[in-house]
């Protein structure tokens, strides 16, 4: 399915980005982008909307590689990031200098793990979302950024 991902409005300093498949709103969420680096602060899925205590980092700065850290958000379990850069990454348009972010959080069993591929001045240009049950895959999900028609 084709997804897009847009900026659908400002509110009090935040960018509010829409999710849409298929032409449908799934999600909206709202991102901060501080001296401390892009973050989201709360999602909305449906009629429930989730703030993220802390903000929920996507890609700290100052950009500096390799780079480790760990978020604790309140009432969940911790997620452990990496990122690396600049590298040559795939964009609509050829290789560009970019920067990949990659995050990984266990609960139990099931682990599940985000990579983000970003490009100064373009943005993310490609993202896999995996969820595992011990060994076991149980949803992968790869969306790519693609030319405008």
């Amino acid at each position: 399915a084709t997804t897009t991902f847009s900026v659908a409005g400002k509110e009090d300093g935040l960018a509010r980005v829409g999710m849409r498949r298929g032409g449908q709103l799934v999600s909206e969420e709202w991102w901060s982008l501080t001296e401390t680096g892009l973050a989201v602060t709360q999602a909305k899925v449906g009629d429930t909307t989730s703030p993220f205590d802390p903000p929920l980092p996507m890609i700290p700065l100052p950009l500096k590689s390799p780079h480790r850290w760990t978020h604790q958000p309140k009432d969940a379990p911790p997620m452990e990031y990496r990122m690396w850069g600049p590298l040559p990454v795939q964009t609509p348009s050829g290789e560009k200098p970019g920067w990949i972010v990659w995050m990984r959080t266990t609960d139990g069993r099931r682990t599940s793990t985000v990579e983000r591929h970003c490009v100064p001045g373009i943005g993310i240009v490609r993202e896999v979302h995996t969820d595992a049950a011990g060994p076991a895959l149980l949803t992968r999900l790869e969306s790519v950024l693609l030319p405008a028609k």
